[in-house]
């Protein structure tokens, strides 16, 4: 938007250091600063899930960065836990729970691919002491 920190977190009566947070990534605006945002031309897909661009800054995240994924996930669940009436639950251990889910599910599949690579060795491996 052209802002620097200050300025952005002028906006929405904020401390500057609360926007610096958010901007790395160590905190999540409430979703009405979410809204705002998009109102004013951010990129919405960006916003929420790291992917695509930024509206008018021409940055972009890399489609399947784990580390802009789990930011993702932490702000659209935060979201949700923070505007659905039927999630009694708060919604910062909300969105740290579908992190952890995330996680865990990451490992699950880097041991998977590991299982694959080991199992295709083994098999190459009999195919030629075999031939």
């Amino acid at each position: 938007m052209g802002l620097n920190a200050s300025k952005m977190a002028a906006l929405w009566k904020l401390e500057r250091k609360t926007w610096e947070r958010y901007e790395h990534g160590e905190g999540v605006p409430k979703a009405t600063v979410l809204i705002d945002l998009v109102k004013r031309g951010v990129n919405a897909k960006w916003l929420l899930t790291g992917e695509g661009t930024l509206a008018g800054s021409g940055a972009s995240v890399t489609a399947g960065d784990p580390a802009a994924t789990r930011v993702a996930i932490y702000n659209v669940a935060y979201l949700l836990a923070q505007e659905s009436p039927r999630i009694n639950l708060d919604p910062e251990d909300f969105a740290l729970t579908f992190q952890d889910l995330f996680d865990q599910l990451q490992q699950q599949e880097e041991e998977q691919q590991d299982e694959q690579v080991a199992s295709l060795a083994v098999q190459r491996l009999l195919r030629e002491g075999g031939g």
